[in-house]
């Protein structure tokens, strides 16, 4: 690990003027803070993890990165860390990476050098990499709702491929032939095969194939921004031989997607059946109450939170068995209807 001598070495300069740098100090010239600020660049230089044994006592906080905080399983996820938190007096701090890889990275590397005693993150993308500094300044990091393991200890791993199989068998055998899928897209990222939607699409691909079905390309979108869920859903409904049934493979997509098949003139589940990943209070209150592939949420943070507290403490916890998921069916399936 770079070290605060490494930083002084390439940017020429003293060990003293490279700490006043990182301390903000009025007296460094502007030419020798840049200096310092590229040498600390160029070799990866973290100030505040110079070395897991000269950390400083405990800050008593800890953290949770996650991709979107206005999904409402993310939002339940944190309640579930907090609650556990604040049963132990641990304060928390929460960052949301709003669908960016990029913020997320720059997220962590926030928390690193504020010293959190433990990070949860929510991960978009292949984030390895981007935890990698955090474990070598000693700082557990715990993934949380994984598809697979990441290879890192402990994690908390979501297994919902019966619960996916069973909700795309619940729809073609309702006789449905055509069948809308949207998924997220992350912009400035390639995903790493733990995120979930790569094993939605699976359960997709392989339910089509059990049915006789070809995957029709059409009729799976990528969402790349919010304001794309509703105009992706409209396309869809708006194709001659468009779908008679939608699965929304995030939450999130719920409210859009809903409000785009009430612009179509459509109805659930006469003309079109709906099936979400994900649940909340109000996917059960609106009518029809929406089928779902659903996880006990708050259970997954309370699961995320008593590992990071083992590790920070030194512990080494037994890997949990995957949290496992149930297709819950309610009233937005019916049989297909030919679209007119």
């Amino acid at each position: 690990m770079a070290t605060i001598h490494d930083v002084a070495q390439h940017a020429a300069v003293s060990i003293g003027t490279v700490s006043r740098v990182i301390n903000n100090h009025p007296s460094v010239r502007p030419v020798t803070r840049r200096a310092v600020l590229q040498a600390i660049e160029a070799i990866g230089y973290h100030p505040n993890a110079v070395a897991r044994n000269l950390r400083r006592a405990r800050s008593g906080t800890l953290a949770v990165a996650v991709s979107y905080l206005d999904n409402p399983t993310n939002l339940a996820i944190v309640h579930g860390i907090a609650h556990a938190a604040r049963e132990r007096g641990i304060g928390l701090l929460l960052c949301d990476a709003d669908g960016s890889y990029v913020t997320q990275g720059a997220h962590l590397t926030r928390l690193m050098e504020q010293r959190v005693d433990g990070v949860a993150i929510r991960p978009a993308g292949d984030f390895l990499p981007q935890v990698a500094p955090l474990l070598r300044a000693g700082i557990p990091v715990v993934p949380v709702g994984i598809r697979r393991s990441s290879g890192l200890h402990p994690e908390v791993i979501v297994d919902e491929e019966a619960a996916s199989l069973a909700a795309m068998q619940l729809l073609t055998g309702l006789g449905h032939r055509r069948i809308g899928l949207l998924l997220r897209g992350f912009p400035d990222m390639r995903e790493d095969g733990t995120g979930a939607n790569r094993h939605r699409f699976q359960a997709y691909r392989r339910v089509h194939a059990e049915a006789g079905l070809e995957v029709s390309r059409r009729l799976v979108r990528l969402v790349y921004r919010e304001e794309d869920i509703f105009t992706q859903t409209a396309a869809l409904l708006a194709l001659p031989d468009r779908p008679t049934a939608l699965v929304a493979a995030v939450h999130y997509f719920v409210p859009e997607m809903l409000k785009a098949v009430k612009a179509a003139g459509l109805s659930i589940p006469g003309d079109l059946s709906f099936i979400a990943y994900g649940d909340s209070s109000w996917a059960e209150a609106v009518t029809p109450a929406l089928t779902v592939v659903r996880t006990d949420y708050e259970e997954m943070g309370r699961r995320t939170a008593d590992l990071l507290l083992s590790a920070i403490a030194g512990e080494a916890p037994p890997e949990p068995p995957p949290l496992p998921s149930a297709l819950i069916v309610r009233e937005s399936c019916g049989p297909a209807r030919a679209a007119c």
